[in-house]
């Protein structure tokens, strides 16, 4: 007859042993070990344990460890309302497969996120809606330089992400520029992350006073009577820093984070989470992926 269990730890593996009562002559004993489904969970999302590793660590077959994995069912965390400040992103896991997520700057913690099929002003802007709707109370979001973005959320204050204003730039003008003014602007772009506002439009205004009639020149195309800017693409990046200048310095004077950094860095953490773990159904990549969010704000030390 079963009567009860006791948690036991071995080989640092969490078990779960079950004990037994005779009914005639009222011996007790243990029986064999069972295995924590939780716990599996936990070294598989987290400890980055593959199915193979788990069955040899917890001497069984590979098959009881998926049978327990599917057990497992993550529960989504209730969050209490409070004044935030969002950082927003999207990664992809492949063409069409967008994962977009809202965290909470103050707290590091996951407040809302799903898959989406492209990363849209929309659909930042209706996700911003549903946290309004839950109760939070946004002082702030920080988000990347998606065209109209910045303008969406009507006079709340929005900081552009200043790693993806330089990593736009260097799309626009390369790693190793070859053109003297491109170098320049690039090594500017550069310097965003030490300069004031004001010192930057100096800088920045500075730089198109110098190189204005080297912008202005044209191409004459060939077996065409059209012109056409010759540095285009250098046109682009200068246009790019004057447009977003506004809104890359909204952080002074206040407690808004100048980049999304800490929602890069748990996209990079998910990642790494699941290349140990290919050939994933859809299904149960979107587990694990849920389950690594509602658990973020926790294991962010261990993952």
């Amino acid at each position: 007859m079963y009567c009860g269990s006791e948690d036991t730890v071995k080989n640092g593996h969490v078990g779960v042993k079950q004990l037994y009562k005779c009914k005639d002559c009222g011996r007790q004993f243990v029986g064999g070990e069972r295995i924590n489904a939780e716990q599996i969970w936990h070294s598989y999302v987290f400890g980055h344990q593959t199915i193979r590793e788990l069955s040899v660590r917890n001497n069984c077959s590979e098959k009881t460890i998926r049978r327990k994995l599917a057990k497992v069912e993550p529960q989504r965390r209730f969050i209490e309302p409070r004044d935030v400040i969002l950082e927003m992103d999207t990664t992809y896991f492949g063409r069409g497969s967008g994962l977009m997520v809202f965290l909470d700057a103050l707290k590091n913690e996951v407040l809302l996120s799903y898959w989406v099929k492209y990363e849209t002003t929309s659909l930042y802007v209706s996700g911003v809606n549903v946290l309004r709707q839950r109760g939070f109370r946004i002082l702030g979001i920080v988000c990347d330089g998606r065209k109209g973005l910045a303008t969406a959320f009507g006079d709340m204050r929005v900081q552009l992400c200043q790693f993806h204003q330089i990593q736009a730039v260097r799309r626009y003008l390369t790693l190793n520029p070859k053109l003297q003014a491109s170098a320049e602007l690039l090594a500017l772009t550069r310097m965003l992350p030490y300069l004031s506002k004001a010192a930057f439009i100096k800088r920045l205004s500075d730089w198109k006073t110098r190189w204005n009639d080297f912008l202005q020149e044209k191409t004459t195309l060939q077996n065409s009577e059209r012109k056409v800017f010759t540095h285009r693409k250098l046109r682009s990046a200068y246009r790019s820093l004057k447009s977003n200048s506004h809104w890359l310095f909204v952080f002074e004077g206040t407690n808004l984070p100048r980049t999304t950094s800490a929602l890069e860095g748990l996209f990079s953490h998910l990642k790494r989470c699941l290349h140990n773990h290919n050939g994933l159904s859809d299904a149960n990549r979107s587990k694990i992926v849920f389950g690594f969010l509602e658990a973020w704000g926790n294991q962010k030390s261990s993952v």
